[in-house]
């Protein structure tokens, strides 16, 4: 018998008037993979969602990161600028303390200068400020007159081992360490003793010495003291003759 359109309209009527046959029917011609579909999206509805929660929780990790982050960084350009100062401040501090330690040294040669250039001078003498101008005033200009008075020490004497033991006058400078700038300046400040007419000579003392200072010392004709060790005396009689 076949089944006419009359006969679907009275189905659909019968299906509307008894729903619970329209699951029953539904079960009947649907496949089981597709009756399970409905629950299939549910369950990747729930996957989505639950990855858009672990998303959302994961950018809020790194926004707190980022965040964190950011503080420590402004913090650390804080410690970096204290830093900065301490690093300043200690570098003044460093400054002072050798200025001190050159004047302490500076003082202790000054009041032993017999002990000191005893090994090269008989009636070792220091000479002040007042005597160096009166004796040199006249043949420098002002100019070279302040540069030699910056000298740490000039020193004079009867030169011990010399032929007739003749009077020189040392130009000394002073430091902790020795370097090349100290070699140079007793160089400068012994050359302007001489110009002025006396016999100068150029020597540096300290603690110790840089390898520079050792070389241009020897090169230069400059007599080093370090503690008791004396070196280039000859090398500077040679260089400097009287």
């Amino acid at each position: 018998m076949a089944f006419t359109v009359s006969d679907f309209n009275d189905l659909k009527q019968l299906l509307t008037a008894h729903p619970e046959w329209q699951v029953e029917l539904r079960n009947l011609l649907l496949k089981d993979d597709f009756l399970a579909l409905p629950g299939l999206v549910r369950d990747l509805v729930e996957a989505q969602r639950r990855t858009d929660e672990r998303f959302d929780a994961l950018a809020a990790a790194i926004a707190k990161l980022t965040e964190t982050q950011q503080r420590f960084e402004i913090r650390l350009g804080g410690f970096e600028t204290r830093m900065d100062g301490f690093d300043k401040r200690m570098e003044r501090f460093e400054d002072r303390l050798g200025r001190l330690q050159g004047d302490s040294l500076e003082i202790r040669y000054r009041l032993n200068a017999a002990s000191y250039f005893g090994r090269w001078l008989r009636r070792t003498r220091v000479v002040g400020g007042n005597d160096l101008t009166a004796r040199v005033e006249k043949q420098l200009s002002p100019d070279e007159l302040h540069e030699l008075l910056l000298t740490d020490l000039i020193v004079r004497g009867l030169g011990a081992y010399l032929p007739g033991q003749p009077e020189v006058w040392l130009a000394v400078e002073i430091s902790c360490v020795v370097d090349r700038k100290d070699v140079a300046r007793a160089v400068r400040r012994a050359a302007l003793i001489r110009r002025a007419g006396l016999p100068g000579l150029p020597v540096v003392a300290g603690e110790t010495a840089t390898d520079g200072a050792e070389t241009e010392a020897r090169e230069r004709g400059v007599a080093m003291l370090q503690n008791s060790a004396a070196r280039y005396w000859d090398e500077m009689l040679a260089a400097w003759p009287i």
